[in-house]
């Protein structure tokens, strides 16, 4: 028996033993209806239970349409229950006794009082703030209208304090920190495109994690968790929705939407999306070259146009057993059409020592690339509470499977000398096939002591299987195609991983403590059929993390944070393939890479809605692209490589400022000071720098439904790695209208309006003397149409995926 066979029977027998005891639960609970003073239901109130003696917060639910809400699995004790609402007054009661094996409590209905102002013809309603801070956490509250000019889960990350997105839609958090994205606090890791795909208006808040802790994968360093809007009543709700975008050069359009259908044991929920995406880059380079004989400049112009067509989807069924218990199934993927086009010429110049003439050449390139990538992932889960104290139980059992297919063409046009200087085929022909495939197990149990503290324990295993070839043809001098033994290769890449947490939180008056340790084994096995070369890895790693939150009084916090994190080398990374861009340039990957080790520490201080940030963390044995350039054929090669070291210290603040009724401003200032020291190549060099970075936005709620948004962003001169960085910033304009009677909406952006944006880098090292500037596609205006049809109030589950960092680093 396998060990995942073994696995699979595991979850049937927790599963079972965990039926067995359904009948068991004894939970109490409170019940209640919330209604205006028209006696008309409140929907999507906030309901807060906290205990008496210190307000706790011990459970929080929203009302559905009806105004319905239910407080379930409390332990008995003395609570006080508050309720919010936007454009309500907050209501709160003197006290509730919650007794031991009684029937619910039953409020009956509570009234709130209206709380609107009037702003000549704009009427502005009391809301949640646009960002809250708790414990190691920055939640968005995406009902604010700060947000509403945010079509897409995207669009509203772009707006977080702390949080960069490149043009590509890679997320960072304090500048190199990639977070996983979760679910309604599960792990679901989504690709640019799926977030693109996921509309705002599915979405009540989004909660960011920079420093998490032990208690998540050890390669999750930060946390993005995007909570949805939850529905309890029965029926079908949904939204759709359909766009277009232009920059300087192409188009595009999307299309998509949601639904979810509520049966009193069932829930359907379904979703997709399809774009067209047609964005470039324009990139003008420089390579020196210099020798005792001669030094040869490399100036290349190289125009590269990416034609996307994504579709991604998602369906889940949730079945309840009772009210205590549920299990479900989803299963979600992404399928693309992706072609790359190159074209690149480059100048080839030679300046012989001591002779004042030079000779010029040029290298035309052209390169076309079509990707066929198809990711499916399946998910079988239960979630159980097993007590009336609270105690809860969560199992996922996970499958992904990536399958990509992979053509290259590379044309090279040669004149003169060129021919027989340059051993590289005029015609080179790449196929790439990849196949992975990941299974897990997951299971996390929760605790609860008492009010004031709760014991987390959890345990994974994970299994990953990569197929990797390269397949390489070239142009014979009689002009037939050949196999170019040289260049192919075959990779095999086999990987498990073992991991268990143990996570303990206290509550003591206004301090908060949260301590955890994880533990991971990790045994590995890189096979190079084509080199017949075998790299193992056996290897544990203790991970530990601290948070601790001193609250002053009601206006001020200070919280300290620490945690110790591991980064495996990516699959691609780990793949010793030769991808050629050029005759002179090629990218390498290295079987040989070790794991890096991250630690982590934050202090940070809390005053009103003003955060003031301190951090420092280290990286040792971090994995970079390094160049190494041959004198003599003066090809240049990027493998991958592990740097000694790497320190960052950063201080940042953020203030969102309400400067009226109608005019909202947030900013974040960012100053740090990163350094990296290394050894490589026989060499060692020490990269270092001071920078700053910018960002905010101003949200102008205007007559008759229309709200306007201006953004900015800029970032000074830095260091990375090897490389030194040149400023860069963008200015960006939204404008939203409601309509249909705020069944539908339209936005309309335009994204660097004035078309800033410009990126340039540059590294001297050794023999090795690039510079780039890249002029990506920011600049795009694009509009999009939003209906929202039906009414529930479906409650989506917490859904999970256990295979999330072999997901990430299989992309």
């Amino acid at each position: 028996m396998t060990i995942f066979m073994k696995a699979i029977l595991y979850v049937c027998i927790s599963f079972l033993i965990a039926l067995g005891g359904l009948n068991g639960v004894n939970a109490q609970s409170i019940i209640g209806k919330v209604h205006n003073v028209k006696a008309g239901a409140v929907e999507f109130a906030s309901v807060l239970l906290t205990a008496l003696n210190d307000s706790t917060l011990t459970k929080g639910v929203l009302t559905d349409t009806l105004g319905v809400f239910e407080l379930t699995n409390l332990t008995p004790g003395s609570y006080k229950l508050i309720i919010t609402s936007l454009g309500y007054k907050a209501y709160s009661n003197k006290e509730i006794t919650v007794l031991a094996n009684v029937d619910p409590i039953n409020l009956g209905v509570l009234q709130l009082i209206d709380d609107t102002k009037t702003l000549q013809t704009v009427v502005v309603k009391g809301e949640r703030p646009v960002v809250e801070r708790t414990l190691g956490k920055l939640t968005l509250n995406v009902s604010n209208s700060f947000y509403k000019t945010a079509a897409t889960a995207l669009d509203i990350l772009k707006r977080a304090p702390g949080l960069r997105i490149d043009p590509q839609g890679g997320i960072t958090i304090k500048g190199s920190v990639t977070p996983v994205v979760y679910i309604d606090g599960k792990q679901l890791p989504l690709t640019a495109e799926e977030l693109r795909n996921l509309p705002s208006e599915d979405i009540e808040q989004v909660e960011i994690i920079s420093n998490a802790s032990a208690q998540y994968d050890g390669e999750t360093r930060a946390v993005i968790n995007i909570k949805l809007k939850r529905d309890k009543t029965l029926g079908l709700k949904g939204s759709s929705y359909v766009g277009t975008s232009v920059n300087r050069y192409y188009g595009g359009y999307e299309l998509g939407g949601s639904a979810t259908f509520k049966t009193k044991k069932l829930t359907y929920y379904g979703r997709a999306g399809y774009y067209e995406s047609n964005d470039f880059l324009h990139e003008v380079s420089k390579r020196i070259v210099q020798t005792n004989a001669e030094r040869t400049v490399f100036s290349s112009n190289a125009f590269t146009h990416w034609r996307n067509h994504p579709l991604s989807y998602q369906a889940s069924i949730d079945y309840s057993i009772s009210k205590s218990h549920m299990v479900g199934i989803m299963a979600r993927g992404v399928t693309n059409r992706q072609n790359d086009f190159t074209d690149n010429t480059t100048q080839i110049a030679n300046y012989p020592t001591g002779i004042a003439m030079f000779s010029q050449r040029e290298l035309p390139t052209e390169t076309r690339t079509v990707t066929r990538p198809a990711n499916v992932a399946v998910d079988l889960n239960y979630r159980g509470t097993l007590s009336s104290t609270g105690d809860q139980l969560s199992v996922n059992l996970d499958y992904a499977s990536y399958q990509t297919a992979k053509t290259q063409t590379l044309r090279t046009i040669y004149t003169g000398d060129l021919t027989a200087s340059v051993s590289f085929p005029s015609v080179l022909l790449g196929q790439f096939p990849s196949t992975i495939s990941i299974q897990s197990l997951k299971a996390d149990y929760t605790h609860l002591v008492d009010n004031t503290m709760r014991i987390d324990l959890g345990a994974k295993l994970s299994l990953t299987n990569t197929d990797n070839e390269l397949i390489y043809d070239t142009l014979s001098a009689t002009g037939v195609m050949a196999r170019d033994l040289r260049r192919s290769n075959h990779f095999l890449y086999n990987e498990r991983i073992i991991a268990t947490y143990l996570l303990v939180e206290k509550k003591m008056g206004r301090t908060s403590i949260e301590a955890a340790l994880r533990v991971e084994k990790t045994v590995a096995e890189g096979n190079s059929l084509t080199l017949d070369n075998v790299v193992k890895r056996n290897f544990i790693r203790w991970l530990p993390s601290l948070q601790i939150q001193q609250k002053l009084d009601e206006k001020q916090s200070l919280s300290f944070s620490y945690a110790r994190k591991l980064q495996r080398p990516t699959f691609y990374e780990l793949n010793p393939f030769q991808f050629y861009t050029s005759p002179f340039e090629y990218s390498e990957g290295n079987p040989f890479l070790l794991p890096a080790i991250r630690s982590s520490t934050e202090l940070a201080y809390t005053y009103k809605d003003i955060t003031l940030t301190g951090t420092y963390r280290v990286d040792r044995n971090l994995i970079a692209q390094m160049p190494i350039q041959d004198e003599i054929t003066k090809v240049i090669r990027y493998t991958r490589t592990n740097l000694d070291k790497s320190q960052l210290v950063t201080f940042d603040i953020a203030a969102p400022l309400k400067i009226n009724s109608w005019w909202k401003t947030q900013h974040s200032a960012v100053a740090y000071y990163i350094r990296t020291t290394s050894l490589f190549n026989e060499g060692s060099f020490d990269n270092r720098a001071w920078s700053f970075v910018l960002s905010g936005q101003h949200v102008f709620s205007l007559p008759r439904g229309y709200t306007l948004e201006y953004t900015y962003d800029y970032s000074a001169p830095s260091a990375s790695q090897f490389y030194r960085t040149i400023s860069y910033g963008t200015m960006s304009f939204s404008l939203q209208k409601s309509i249909l009677k705020g069944a539908g909406s339209i936005q309309a952006n335009f994204a660097d309006a004035f078309n800033l944006y410009q990126q340039k880098f540059y590294g001297i090292f050794q023999d090795v003397n690039v510079s780039t500037i890249q002029m990506r596609n920011v600049q795009q205006a694009s509009i999009r149409f939003t209906y929202n049809y039906g009414r529930s109030t479906f409650s989506r589950r917490s859904r999970t995926s256990g295979s999330s960092d072999e997901e990430n680093r299989a992309r």
